[in-house]
């Protein structure tokens, strides 16, 4: 908790940084340059590269919102170039044939499942993201834009569990030692006015190095694909 308590306080300096430096920017920057904005996103997420491999059923998914800043520092007659930073909220689910179960000790037992074993099975992690971004986009005065914006993230795991239902039964494992407690990894999103396809790839696993799993270690990055919406 102490982590997340500095993460959060190291962000806000950081925020209150960014906007003492963007207002410097505006002395020489149109309003029109400056994209602040709201944003909520959503789609499908999966574990790729899973190994051993996973069967994940049904449609896992993410849904996330947050604040992006601006940062504008190169225009030309047709395009804008700039960086963005921001921070936001990201609940994703993962279904998979694993169950994981907390021991009394600490640790986690982890089963195959067939089909006809459980009804529902996934692990859910809360997380607080901050990204960081470079971003292109073209110019107008309506705001009606195409953007490009390639950069990271890092997040931050809040909570995560692991839920087991079978009918009436339902059972779920919070904060589980098999699980990270934060990961990174690389953006692009691509789009048209408020409307932008956005990609996100994590370079580690989910699992903690050391989690096996029918004698391998378990390996499994999350990749997720869907849509974001920019709300000036």
């Amino acid at each position: 908790m102490r982590t997340l308590f500095w993460i959060i306080g190291s962000f806000r300096i950081g925020l209150f940084f960014l906007l003492f430096v963007t207002s410097s920017l505006n002395a020489q920057v149109s309003s029109t340059e400056r994209e602040d904005f709201f944003y909520f996103a959503g789609g499908y997420s999966f574990l790729a590269q899973s190994q051993p491999t996973l069967s994940q059923p049904g449609f896992p998914f993410y849904a996330s919102s947050g604040l992006l800043i601006d940062i504008p520092f190169l225009q030309t007659e047709q395009f804008s170039y700039g960086m963005a930073t921001g921070v936001g909220i990201r609940h994703s689910i993962y279904n998979t044939d694993i169950r994981q179960s907390s021991n009394p000790d600490g640790s986690v037992s982890i089963s195959r499942l067939t089909s006809s074993d459980f009804t529902d099975n996934f692990v859910s992690i809360t997380s607080l993201d901050l990204e960081v971004a470079f971003r292109f986009r073209s110019r107008s005065i309506d705001a009606r834009i195409y953007r490009v914006y390639l950069g990271g993230r890092f997040s931050y795991y809040i909570d995560n569990s692991s839920t087991f239902e079978n009918g009436g039964f339902q059972v779920a494992y919070h904060n589980l030692n098999s699980l990270r407690d934060s990961e990174y990894g690389v953006t692009l999103t691509l789009g048209y006015h408020i409307y932008n396809l956005s990609f996100y790839y994590s370079i580690p696993s989910i699992f903690k190095n050391g989690t096996t799993f029918e004698d391998k270690q378990l390996i499994a990055h999350p990749l997720q694909v869907g849509l974001i919406l920019f709300l000036f």
